[in-house]
């Protein structure tokens, strides 16, 4: 599941499984200071999770998990000084933040935009 071959799912929900967990692994080794390692973790989630959340039938989760990945990708390029390269992470991550706040305006989107957009 974490190999770094391990960048393609057979489904949405195995998607989100393979994304959480190469994201995961990327938030440890950002912990550690292992900052180039955490990144390729990053785009590994990023690489599994972004084709089935581009679908137009993509679930709520899928996208959620794309939008972590993004915004935590952005916080290893702030920690680096790689500033142009982390906003990008946190204004893509933002944007789908407020789409999917469009699309189900509910507390827990509203608050995803926030604490998105408090990290730009």
């Amino acid at each position: 599941l974490l190999g770094a071959a391990a960048t393609t799912a057979p489904s949405d929900g195995q998607a989100v499984i393979a994304g959480r967990a190469h994201g995961r692994l990327g938030v440890a080794l950002n912990w550690a200071g292992r900052r180039a390692d955490a990144t390729a973790a990053f785009e590994r989630a990023r690489r599994v999770v972004e084709p089935w959340a581009a679908r137009p039938d993509a679930s709520p989760q899928v996208r959620v998990e794309l939008m972590s990945t993004l915004g935590n990708a952005g916080d290893v390029h702030y920690l680096e000084e790689r500033f142009a390269p982390a906003l990008e992470s946190y204004e893509a991550a933002l944007a789908m933040a407020r789409a999917a706040a469009a699309r189900t305006p509910t507390a827990p989107a509203r608050r995803s935009v926030h604490l998105i957009a408090t990290r730009v």
